[in-house]
Formats: structure tokens, sequence, C-alpha cells
């Protein structure tokens, strides 16, 4: 039986917060420390030269590491670097779950029917979210104090408490930010517009850091607040006045995010473009590409392929012209031989290319599957599932022609872009 919805789904639901990756990332690179940088001084000395050499080579998507010889800071660069932008990305997609999934699932109206008002759903959704937020982030920090703890070494706990308030503070900012854009958009570009506008503030913190025209700019990304704090490093310690400003730009998001939804209708955006009015049609649509299994999907879909398809199509060309620039001076590194020999066999620049490259557009394969599953999983609950089946097509029928979709875009993308 299908349970309907009730008041306490909307007003305490937390979106698969990543307890056990925080955890698991920090554990497993606090114990990894010792059997990567070794355990004499000069040994570590070494291996931080190296990690420094690396960082500089990928400060577009790292910022640079410190003190990288202690257990401390090497926590800091790898497994922080790595959670803040996972709990970004959880923060992107539980706040557009909560603010527009939920409408078209008719949670939202079933919670305000209730008796809820606009403003305490939305107190009551950033709310959880901060509490998941920071179990999440606490059980990271758990996972730093076992990690040094197994090399024989400790660390301050109010140290990895001010690295939990850190990104606690950051996955907050990121949410109300996303609330904000839902407000603003529809339903089905809410998370597309989002997870847009959180890119290009992290590309500018990022970027920043090798062109200089972009400096100007990072006051306004909260990743450039986050990176203010290294309280794990030896002598580091959490800024309190960029963990302020994250709880600051938080708690305005939230705020306009509360105003916004104040006068909007639920299920309709604060802004909208205006369109052209035309008579109502009911007539079936005489182009052929509707009518042939498979082709339909591909021909609704032809814009949204054509953007993936240019998009990784740029990143590749990008990621050629890097390569050399990033492999020559780590050639020059005798300590990192052992390390490419690992992956790399034959001519190492193409090798290292494949490496690089295809494991990046695995990541960004499976987000295209994601939110192709995401679309589809929509299309139940807006009515157009139960016209599809009504055509009469069979439910299994429906999902082969999916996959077989899924199959032939991701295939278009991939001969494209390769």
């Amino acid at each position: 039986m299908r349970r309907e919805p009730s008041p306490a789904d909307g007003r305490f639901s937390v979106r698969a917060p990543p307890r056990a990756l925080g955890h698991r990332i920090t554990l497993l690179n606090a114990a990894g420390f010792y059997q990567v940088a070794g355990h004499t001084p000069a040994e570590r000395q070494a291996f931080a030269r190296s990690i420094d050499v690396l960082a500089a080579n990928f400060s577009v998507i790292v910022p640079p590491p410190i003190r990288a010889d202690t257990v401390g800071g090497y926590v800091q660069f790898r497994a922080y670097g790595a959670l803040a932008i996972a709990f970004a990305i959880w923060a992107l997609a539980s706040a557009s779950g909560a603010a527009r999934g939920d409408e078209e699932r008719g949670i939202v109206q079933a919670v305000l029917a209730a008796g809820t008002s606009r403003l305490g759903l939305i107190a009551s959704r950033a709310g959880a979210f901060v509490i998941g937020a920071t179990i999440a982030a606490l059980a990271g920090s758990a996972g730093v104090l076992v990690g040094v703890a197994s090399g024989g070494e400790s660390i301050s706990a109010a140290a990895a408490l001010e690295a939990a308030l850190a990104l606690v503070a950051l996955a907050v900012c990121c949410y109300s930010l996303t609330l904000v854009i839902c407000q603003l958009t529809s339903a089905r570009g809410a998370t597309p517009v989002a997870g847009a506008v959180l890119l290009a503030l992290f590309l500018i913190n990022s970027l920043s850091r090798t062109f200089d025209w972009l400096i100007p700019w990072r006051p306004l990304t909260p990743f450039h607040y986050f990176e203010q704090s290294s309280p794990l490093v030896p002598d580091g310690s959490l800024d309190v006045r960029a963990t302020l400003v994250l709880v600051a730009m938080a708690i305005a998001a939230s705020a306009l995010a509360a105003i916004a939804f104040r006068y909007r209708d639920v299920g309709s955006p604060l802004l909208s473009l205006p369109t052209p009015s035309r008579p109502a049609s009911y007539e079936v649509a005489r182009s052929l590409a509707w009518r042939i299994p498979v082709v339909r999907e591909l021909y609704e879909q032809r814009i949204a392929i054509l953007v993936w398809t240019v998009g990784l199509a740029t990143l590749g060309a990008i990621f050629v012209v890097l390569t050399k620039a990033i492999v020559d001076p780590l050639l020059t590194i005798p300590g990192l031989a052992r390390y490419f020999s690992a992956f790399i066999h034959g001519d190492v620049y193409p090798s290292f290319l494949g490496f690089i490259w295809l494991g990046f557009t695995q990541l960004l394969m499976a987000g295209f599957a994601v939110t192709q599953v995401a679309r589809w999983s929509a299309q139940d609950s807006d009515g157009r599932l139960e016209q599809v089946l009504s055509s009469p097509v069979s439910r299994a029928g429906v999902v082969i022609e999916r996959v077989v979709v899924l199959a032939v875009e991701a295939l278009i993308i991939a001969a494209v872009s390769g």
C-alpha cells in the first residue's frame, strides 16, 4: 500500500547524509599517511615536496597543501578538500529535493495543509539539514582521531571539532543558496541551475589561484571562506571571521528563500519568462520522430545531449592541452617514478591522459545517468508515464526503451568527446 505523505515527512526528512563517507575518507587518509609518507623526518619532507609539486599542477581543482609532512596537514589537504566537494553536492541534492522535488510528490502541499506555515517549513528543512550535516561532519572528525591514533600519534580533539564546524558552515551555506535558486526557477530547472551556480562559485575560487583577474571575485564564493580555516595543520586554526561569514551567508540566503517561497505559488517559480500564448491543440503531432521508439526520446533530449557533448568535448581538449604541462614537472621527482609505474604502461603522456581523463569522465557520465533517471522518475508524478502506458506501451517496454536511450546517449557523448 502506498503511504500518504505526512507533515513529519516534510518537517524532519534528511536525504542521504554521507556520514559513512566522511568517516571513511578521513580514516583512510589519516591511517594511509603513515604508509605513504614514511616515518623519518627526511622521508616525510621528501613526501611533502612531492605533494606540493603535485598539488601545484592541480591547483585548478585543489588548494595548495600546508605542512603535508604532518598527518594533520595531509588530512586537511586530501580528506577535507574532497569532503568540501562531497558536502556541497549533498547540500545541492538535499535542498533541491526539499524545495522542488517534494512539491512534485505532493509532500509540500500536505505539510502546508496540516497547518505548517511556509516560513516554518523552510526553517524546519534547514534545521534538519544542519543536524544531518553536523552528524556527518562529526563522523569525519572521529575518523581523523581514530586514523591518527592508529599511527601512534595524537591530534587535538578541539582541532577535529573545528574542522567539522568549518565543513558544516560550508554545507549549510551551499544548502541555503540552493534553496534560494530553487524558488526562482522551475521544478525541472532547479537542480541544473543550482548546480551550475555552485560549480561557477567553485571554479571562481579555484581558478583564481591561477588567474589573477578572478581574485576580486573570490569574496563571493563560500569555498573561499572555507579554505581560510586549517585547524588540523600544526599551528593552524579555525578562521572565526570566515566561518561567521559563511553562517551569515547561510542565514541571509535562507531568509531570502523564505520570502520568495512566501510570494510564489506552490509548483511555480517566483520568476518566469513571458511566453507567447497559443491556442490549445489536441491533435497528434505529425513529426515522424515522435512515433519511433528510442528516437522520440533522443529527439526530446536533443538540446541536453548537445550540451553534454560539447561540454565533455571541451573538457577533453583542455585535458589534452594540460597533460604535458602537468606530467613534465612530475617526471622530475624521483619519488613518483614508483607511483607512475603502478598504472602507466608504454608512452607516459597518452597513459597519463587516459588515466586521469577516464577517471574524470566516469564521474561525469555517472552524473549524466543520474540526471536522466531523475527526469524519468519525475514523469511518474507529472502524469507523463501514465500517458505513455495508455498508448498502449507495456511497462517492460518502457524500461527497455529507457535503457536503450541511455546507452545511445552515452555512446553519442563518448564518441564525440573522446
